[in-house]
């Protein structure tokens, strides 16, 4: 794994990842845009009560992501039991087409007949073959935008939590310090008594 540096609101973070380094900018960049949209309604509150409350925005928009996600794979597979379907419905009127043919293959007209109507259903099975296609396409393209958004998110939340581990950590080692500050400044007063 690569190691890679980051900037977030001013503090440098170093990643340990095998993603392209362009596309971890540009999530680092995202990330950032997206504190500071919830830091311009959360004035004076502290960094890591934003940066929860930005964890909690992409936590949702996870969430939904992977339900439009689970929705896209749904209609897929939906047309494509339709798809399958049409073709074995082309499939048995081919059969029966065929089978007429075969029968009557001693009346000509009666098989330029038949050879009209089997034309005319492959000709229909081709255009339902192909707006079922066109459809499963359509949904393939849905299908993968959404599973980048949703790796997207998925990467910016873990971002956002390392980073309000280490604040809550960096809050912890303060307190520490304040707390044995305030036990000797208490001591000192003792003593002047």
């Amino acid at each position: 794994m690569d190691k890679q540096q980051i900037s977030v609101r001013g503090k440098t973070y170093v990643l340990r990842t095998q993603e392209d380094p362009l596309r971890i900018s540009q999530l680092a960049s995202t990330l950032e845009l997206r504190i500071d949209e919830i830091a311009q309604g959360m004035k004076g509150r502290p960094e890591s009560e934003i940066v929860t409350f930005a964890a909690f925005m992409l936590a949702e928009e996870l969430d939904t992501a992977e339900a439009e996600c689970a929705v896209a794979k749904s209609e897929l597979d939906s047309v494509q039991k339709s798809l399958k379907a049409a073709q074995e419905k082309f499939q048995a009127e081919l059969n029966a087409a065929s089978q007429a043919v075969s029968q009557a293959a001693k009346d000509t007209s009666k098989s330029d007949e038949l050879l009209v109507r089997i034309a005319e259903l492959e000709k229909k099975h081709d255009d339902e073959l192909f707006t079922a296609l066109e459809s499963a396409e359509g949904k393939d393209m849905e299908i993968k935008r959404l599973t980048e958004t949703l790796e997207s998110v998925e990467k910016s939340s873990a971002e956002c939590i390392k980073r309000k581990e280490s604040d809550n950590l960096a809050l912890q080692e303060e307190n520490e310090a304040l707390r044995l500050k305030l036990a000797e400044v208490t001591d000192g007063q003792m003593a002047l008594v």
